[in-house]
């Protein structure tokens, strides 16, 4: 029961990291050498 749990605690974040970091390249217009996917991976990867 404890890894269920668990597991689903860390779901939750990513989610919710990978939704929030979207939004803020999408309402930022970040870019990473010229180009937003890789301005999205830099966040999701920063808020998961």
């Amino acid at each position: 029961m404890s890894s269920a749990k668990a597991i689903s605690h860390c779901g939750a974040g990513c989610v919710l990291g990978d939704t929030v970091g979207e939004w803020l390249v999408l309402a930022t217009g970040m870019t990473v050498a010229g180009k937003p996917l890789y301005a999205d991976f830099l966040m999701n990867f920063t808020l998961a």
